[in-house]
């Protein structure tokens, strides 16, 4: 899931695959950014149109998805914005649509660059936890897209949610 908040430049949250996991794990940072660009692309109409909207140098979090245990792992920063995904035109490629055109495409991408790891794995349980507590009691991650789109893959965060987020990784679990 891809996190950013459309008011700041540099907010954000995204789940993600093992295809980023092989990349970097928690707590090891084997990319080096100048050399490792990842294309976010999406094949859910709303969570398209999310990843439309951002802008070159927003920040968003990765989010490892397909794991025993997901979480937040770390930063990114969009280095392009929005533009057409040319898989969707390529018979020989997993994402061909035969339903897009030229004309009238379908699918977009942005590319992002690795910014930092977080200071510590932030998983979901602990986002839930605190998700569930401040749906009740009131706090900066009562509407988190996280828990109410939670089949998006790239969702908008508020500033408060940002920021909250990053003092989580400040403290220990």
């Amino acid at each position: 899931m891809l996190g950013w908040s459309q008011k700041l430049p540099g907010m954000g949250m995204n789940p993600w695959t093992p295809a980023v996991q092989e990349c970097g794990c928690p707590g090891m940072n084997p990319w080096t950014p100048a050399v490792w660009r990842i294309k976010i692309v999406l094949r859910f109409n709303q969570a398209r149109n999310f990843m439309m909207s951002m802008k070159k140098n927003q920040q968003a979090f990765f989010y490892h998805s397909n794991t025993k245990q997901p979480g937040i792992a770390g930063i990114i920063q969009i280095e392009k914005e929005c533009y057409i995904d040319d898989t969707q035109f390529d018979k020989k490629d997993p994402h061909y649509d035969s339903k897009s055109s030229h004309d009238k495409p379908k699918w977009f991408m942005v590319d992002v660059k690795f910014v930092r790891m977080m200071k510590r794995y932030i998983p979901l349980s602990e986002l839930k936890a605190l998700h569930l507590e401040h749906k009740t009691n009131g706090g900066p991650l009562q509407n988190l897209a996280l828990f109410t789109r939670a089949r998006l893959s790239v969702q908008p965060l508020t500033e408060g949610e940002w920021n909250y987020i990053i003092e989580l990784e400040k403290k220990s679990a």
